[in-house]
């Protein structure tokens, strides 16, 4: 089975919630700690804004990745995948 095309929409979108997930195991403890020592506000901003900038970082980066992927591809003639059932 050889891996010749990715869909651009489809890997962005888990791509973009896969971020997300990472942005709430990282991005909701820094903020408290930013609230407990440093500054409110600020703390506040980065649990709450943090994994909405990671999930559209990942939904943009999951396009260009598998734009990127489809264009070498073409020349590399995909990724072979050995499957046993």
């Amino acid at each position: 089975m050889t891996i010749k095309k990715i869909n651009k929409s489809s890997f962005a979108k888990l791509s973009g919630v896969l971020f997300i997930l990472l942005g709430i195991i990282v991005c909701i403890p820094v903020g408290m700690y930013f609230i407990i020592t440093k500054n409110f506000l600020e703390g506040m901003m980065i649990a709450v804004f943090g994994p909405a900038v990671l999930g559209l970082d990942g939904l943009i980066s999951g396009f260009v990745f598998a734009l990127c992927f489809n264009a070498a591809s073409r020349f590399a003639g995909g990724i072979k995948l050995e499957i046993e059932q």
